[in-house]
């Protein structure tokens, strides 16, 4: 069951005042308290490889959260966590976990321009869009440690940078590895267009300290911070088969009960 007690601003930060006035200010949000820079992948060692951070208005030609029939295809990319994918294929498949953890999401969608069958709509359209101006912010909400915490950032992505470097041997290649190149290094949408599981991955690695400390983290625990509820681990590598039968037992249980259920 979802704890539903209202969030508290993350470091003081504000959603709704930082949006605002970069919004009066016609300039994009840039997160003093998770800058892009090489201290909030890893704290410990360098970077791998030549990393640069990117807008999505740079990764892709129309970037947004959130795209129907997309959201299930996700990939954890170069340094991304396996049990991170497995937390987000929860996450969008609940409805109303969906909406705890990326409030009013539709609110925080990029301007859209939908068809319209009248220029009296389309005029109601155009006028609503010069109110509205993209500031390169977003919010995402997480439970911590007896509170739903409501936590800013802004788009910046890291996004691994190849550089072609001269042989070092006759034999070497002077191509760069382009598997990576130019996309997300961590966890990210098959479809480069939609935006929603980077940014809620760099919202919880703001949350930790850093993508560095993604790597200590489980599927246990990120279930917990998703829902504010109360998770438990079954494994199957006990041989007892009444062991085995009662995971069964449990598991229908806890379907027919509406909880979640992962595994990795």
């Amino acid at each position: 069951m979802m704890n539903r007690a209202k969030a508290v601003p993350f470091k003081s930060q504000k959603y709704e005042t930082l949006k605002a006035k970069h919004e009066q200010l016609g300039t994009l949000f840039s997160d003093p308290l998770f800058p892009p820079t090489a201290l909030s992948i890893y704290r410990g060692k360098p970077p791998p490889g030549n990393v640069v951070w990117k807008r999505p208005q740079e990764l892709c030609i129309n970037p947004c959260m959130f795209l129907e029939n997309e959201h299930l295809n996700i990939v954890r990319g170069k340094l991304g966590k396996t049990w991170f994918v497995t937390a987000c294929y929860a996450l969008c498949n609940t409805s109303e976990l969906w909406n705890r953890v990326i409030p009013n999401y539709r609110e925080q969608l990029w301007d859209q321009k939908p068809a319209v069958s009248t220029e009296e709509a389309a005029a109601e359209i155009a006028s609503e869009e010069t109110k509205r101006k993209y500031a390169g912010i977003f919010h995402f909400r997480f439970w911590r440690f007896g509170k739903w915490v409501d936590v800013v950032v802004d788009d910046q992505l890291p996004v691994l940078s190849v550089t072609p470097t001269a042989p070092s041997s006759p034999s070497a290649s002077s191509e760069p590895d382009t598997n990576d190149s130019g996309l997300p290094l961590f966890t990210r949408s098959c479809n480069p267009n939609e935006m929603w599981v980077s940014l809620v991955e760099k919202a919880y690695a703001k949350l930790m300290g850093s993508y560095e400390d993604l790597e200590y983290g489980t599927l246990k625990d990120a279930l917990v911070d998703f829902t504010g509820g109360v998770s438990e681990e079954l494994s199957w590598t006990e041989e007892n088969e009444e062991y085995k039968h009662q995971i069964f037992r449990t598991l229908f249980s806890e379907v027919h009960e509406h909880s979640l259920v992962c595994c990795q």
